[in-house]
């Protein structure tokens, strides 16, 4: 019997519905607009600016979504810690600052994930060993001046202000 290649399969077709199906879930952004009218989130209400036009935003803060640490427990065990992250960006460099956030958030990922965080790092996450070793990783992918400082919180992410607020959606 000869099987025809062309014609798909009831798996191909099974297949195809659930990748349509998924693609139309995922184009809720443009029903997002009537969310914010109906008393959405802040992040809806929000208008993005693009990230030319960061610093017309008036933000200092750029408050990363929640970070996954690693945390070094015992041995090889880690547990991982949910942390904010706040990036300061130097006045007037605003727009390069959102410009390299993506990269300078990967880059933190992977400096966490290679080094760890033992307990006694994390009470002291003012320690300027840690401070200066986030900062360089910084500096390495943004280039030194473009931020001002690099601060781990170890909370969840906090409300912000509506400037800063907008310059983290612009940015992240």
């Amino acid at each position: 019997m000869t099987r025809f290649r062309f014609l798909p399969s009831a798996l191909h077709l099974s297949l195809l519905v659930v990748v349509l199906s998924l693609a139309l879930v995922g184009g809720a952004p443009p029903f997002q607009a009537l969310a914010a009218e109906e008393g959405g989130s802040q992040k809806d209400k929000i208008t993005k600016r693009p990230r030319y036009d960061a610093a017309l935003s008036g933000g200092t803060v750029i408050q990363l979504d929640t970070m996954w640490i690693p945390m070094v427990v015992s041995g090889d065990r880690r547990q991982y810690v949910g942390m904010t992250v706040h990036l300061m960006p130097e006045q007037g460099k605003e727009a390069e600052a959102c410009y390299v956030t993506p990269w300078v958030t990967e880059a933190l990922i992977f400096y966490f994930n290679s080094h760890g965080m033992s307990p006694q790092e994390r009470q002291d996450l003012d320690n300027k060993d840690f401070v200066k070793a986030l900062s360089a990783v910084v500096d390495k992918v943004a280039k030194p001046g473009v931020f001002r400082e690099v601060k781990v919180i170890d909370a969840p992410p906090a409300k912000q202000d509506a400037n800063n607020a907008e310059l983290s959606l612009i940015c992240i």
